[in-house]
């Protein structure tokens, strides 16, 4: 498959998110006209976003439906913002995630109606390293992807002509050549990859089933994390137990690794008893074993979806009520669990938060949408220019979790990764709107 990239206007904001310049407090909004998938801040303040846009067709029809991947980036604290988009003739292409690596970027996305995975290491610019593609591996619901230092990738996939809950991962080097792919069984729920302070890979992930304890024939449902090397070798292997007459649901969107290496997992829980899901956290040290589990429990259905760190040490966590009620919550939360603020603000149950970004004292939100992606920025205390934005009263509440402490173990897969071309096409405009007047 050839691909095509097509970059797309320098757009003026008044929009600052880097760790050395302060904030103005701003909102704007998108119009993308498709979906926003992730949003980053690099080490040295260049801000970038990745999705999909039918703004551009990249030669298609001008009736067709089909969407081009893209991503906009600053190198001026958000001022100025580039765009590129990548794409096809008569098919769909989107970017799921995106990564900093070595001053460039690497880009993990699907393309056509099978959802094939694709792979590509480009600079700010819009130059092409390389580029990847694979037939037989397509993106899982939530695609993910890591890079360590040296610029080994370890990416996700699914192969729908296989079992539906094998898991596939990848261990592409710097030049974009496969070292190798392994399967693990039973993986229902793809939920991150991260890198390691130590260069190593942590994989999250729901597992498919319950273990039942032989002496008490108590259920439970598992969610596990593994961490291995580039080698694809296990280094440890954890299991949460989670007691299914307590709850009927726990996804885990994010893990987060604090600089002493301690682990925080955070998304939701259902609870039997609430009759919806609640904001959950577990924060383990580095190896997993559970320091302390916690839910947190509002008056309406929230996940976590996103995380990141102040420079105290703080974490910030942004969650969001897409396909319930709607509303955007964001707080400070201290390293032992306690909340330092927190605030909800009004938004559509079809809007979901992308990302939180720290700068110093500052933070700014990314969240897509319908058919725009938008971005505001808040003072240390979640003060923002929107007047819809309220106290969010949140109760914290011990929930027992247990450890299971295994051997993890994968088998040898196919691999199909193969190089491909990307061309550079001319450039056009989206538009603006800023929120706050």
């Amino acid at each position: 498959m050839k691909l095509e990239i097509m970059k797309y206007l320098s757009i003026l904001i008044l929009f600052c998110a880097c760790s050395n310049v302060s904030f103005d407090q701003k909102a704007s909004t998108f119009s993308n006209k498709g979906i926003t998938s992730d949003a980053l801040l690099d080490a040295k303040g260049n801000f970038y976003i990745c999705g999909e846009t039918s703004v551009f067709t990249s030669g298609k029809p001008s009736q067709a439906v089909n969407k081009d991947a893209f991503f906009v980036y600053s190198n001026d604290f958000g001022k100025t913002f580039h765009g590129y988009s990548y794409g096809e003739a008569n098919q769909a292409e989107r970017f799921e995630r995106i990564l900093t690596y070595d001053n460039s970027l690497i880009l993990s996305g699907f393309y056509g109606d099978s959802k094939s995975k694709f792979l590509l290491r480009v600079l700010p610019e819009g130059k092409t390293v390389w580029a990847i593609q694979s037939e037989i591996y397509k993106t899982f619901d939530q695609g993910d992807v890591a890079v360590d230092p040296t610029g080994n990738i370890l990416l996700s996939s699914k192969n729908p002509t296989d079992d539906a809950y094998l898991g596939f991962m990848h261990l592409i080097d710097k030049e974009g050549n496969c070292k190798w792919s392994k399967r693990m069984s039973a993986m229902e729920i793809m939920q991150d990859i991260i890198c390691t302070r130590d260069s190593q890979f942590i994989i999250s992930y729901k597992q498919k089933g319950a273990f039942i304890d032989g002496s008490t024939r108590k259920k439970y449902w598992m969610n596990s994390f593994h961490k291995i090397n580039k080698e694809g070798s296990f280094i440890w292997s954890n299991k949460f137990h989670i007691e299914v007459d307590q709850a009927s649901d726990c996804v885990f969107n994010k893990v987060l690794e604090d600089q002493a290496g301690n682990l925080y997992f955070i998304g939701r829980i259902e609870l039997l008893k609430s009759k919806g899901h609640d904001l959950f956290i577990i924060k383990t040290n580095s190896t997993g074993t559970i320091l302390w589990s916690s839910i947190y429990a509002t008056s309406n259905e929230f996940a976590f979806k996103n995380a990141c760190f102040h420079e105290s040490g703080n974490l910030l966590l942004v969650a969001d009520g897409y396909g319930k009620n709607g509303g955007l919550v964001y707080m400070e939360m201290k390293p032992d669990g306690v909340i330092s603020w927190s605030k909800i603000k009004a938004t559509a149950n079809y809007e979901q938060v992308i990302n939180i970004l720290p700068g110093k004292n500052k933070y700014a939100i990314v969240w897509d949408k319908l058919l725009n992606f938008s971005t505001f920025t808040m003072d240390a205390k979640g003060n923002s220019c929107y007047t819809d934005v309220k106290e969010q009263i949140i109760e914290r509440q011990n929930f027992p979790v247990l450890l299971d402490t295994y051997h993890g173990s994968w088998d040898p897969a196919v691999s199909d990764w193969k190089k491909i071309e990307i061309s550079l096409l001319p450039h056009s405009e989206i538009p603006l709107t800023n929120e706050c007047k």
